[in-house]
């Protein structure tokens, strides 16, 4: 039985084949987002509570992880 993927793909119904969005692989993609997310939790908690304030919003912060 044939079936379609979601990007309109027909596939013969394997599980274990590796999928890519935009010529990136799934497994990528999937690594790049935990790594994203460790980091962000991971500067939660070395951050004090406090108010937000107006001058929090006029500095851009720009962080590079590896590809």
């Amino acid at each position: 039985m044939q079936t379609v993927t979601e990007n309109g793909d027909p596939s013969s119904g394997k599980q274990n084949e590796e999928k890519t969005y935009k010529k990136t692989a799934s497994s990528a993609i999937k690594g790049t987002i935990q790594l994203g997310i460790g980091y962000t939790v991971g500067n939660l908690t070395s951050k004090p509570d406090r108010d937000v304030l107006m001058q929090d919003f006029y500095v851009v912060e720009s962080v590079f992880l590896p590809r």
